[in-house]
């Protein structure tokens, strides 16, 4: 004959505390962003300019990439030979016709949702600064929004806003009339 057993509440309660920090114990499971960004050099077919500069949005609640840290650690930047997409890089410097703006690596959470402000880049001729956000359901999302400004003249700035579903180790590249970016995600081996 069984016995009915009473469950008092403090128990679930207990129960719960114990599966919840049980939980929180576990390393966050972490994937690479690789990204390149490039300019379209000498394209006589491009003539869009912007007669005011753009108005960049930005999220203040937005993560910062930090450029000392641990680089296994989340939103730190890593070193290229780290990257997915070295061999990319190597090519788009080869080429005439791309400029090479940058080009980051970073380690991030599968689970975030949070905006990354990108570090503000400068070259002789450009600056660029903007923002990416990753998320991961079932696949990854993009949305980046990068703010290009020439240093010479405002009214040649420009910004490339897209959205853009993601597959695991896949390069996507976003294109613009003037620029153009090159995104991978992969997985920590």
């Amino acid at each position: 004959m069984l016995k009915k057993i009473k469950i008092k509440t403090p128990f679930f309660g207990l129960l719960f505390m114990l599966a919840a920090t049980s939980c929180l114990a576990e390393p966050q499971e972490l994937y690479q962003v690789d990204v390149i960004a490039f300019m379209h050099q000498n394209d006589p077919a491009v003539t869009e300019t912007l007669s005011e500069n753009p108005l960049m949005i930005s999220d203040p609640k937005a993560r910062k990439l930090s450029q000392e840290g641990d680089p296994a650690s989340p939103y730190v930047l890593r070193n290229r030979s780290l990257s997915g997409l070295n061999r990319e890089y190597y090519l788009l410097k080869k080429q005439q016709q791309y400029l090479p703006l940058f080009y980051y690596s970073w380690l991030q959470p599968k689970n975030s949702r949070q905006t990354v402000k990108l570090p503000l880049t400068e070259n002789e001729d450009w600056e660029i600064e903007g923002s990416l956000r990753i998320n991961y359901v079932s696949y990854y999302t993009l949305d980046a929004e990068l703010y290009f400004h020439p240093r010479k003249s405002a009214e040649q700035a420009f910004v490339v806003k897209q959205q853009q579903r993601l597959k695991d180790d896949d390069i996507y590249y976003l294109d613009h009339p003037r620029a153009g970016l090159l995104v991978k995600i992969h997985k920590l081996s």
